[in-house]
């Protein structure tokens, strides 16, 4: 399954959640950023079981950018609605572009049939 989002950036796992009077709570920002990729996602169909996602990052501006901080919300978004649970995400790969003039997020999501156990 391959699901493009464009021109929605990304929120950092830093901006998305907040802590207050020791409860994790999802920032304005976050619940934002939620909302709109809820939109493009939920017509998709879910995919039951193990899974391995492929995630490319294209940034509009030339700013450093820590690759790992943008996954987390996003899987979140996806939780439930195209994949069952992320623990059932077993080969996560993420790629960024940065300064090609636009914001997009590629995900590309399929199946696995069987894992192999350690060797």
């Amino acid at each position: 399954m391959l699901i493009e989002i464009n021109d929605i950036l990304p929120v950092s796992v830093n901006s998305a959640y907040r802590t207050w009077r020791g409860r994790i709570l999802i920032s304005k920002k976050g619940r934002e950023f939620k909302n709109n990729v809820s939109e493009i996602i939920h017509k998709y169909d879910k995919i039951e079981g193990k899974v391995k996602m492929d995630i490319t990052y294209y940034f509009k501006d030339r700013r450093c950018r820590d690759i790992d901080n943008y996954q987390k919300i996003l899987i979140d978004c996806m939780k439930n609605v195209v994949i069952e649970d992320d623990d059932l995400i077993y080969e996560l790969n993420l790629k960024k572009y940065i300064g090609c003039g636009y914001n997009k997020i590629v995900i590309n999501i399929n199946k696995l049939e069987e894992i192999n156990e350690l060797p």
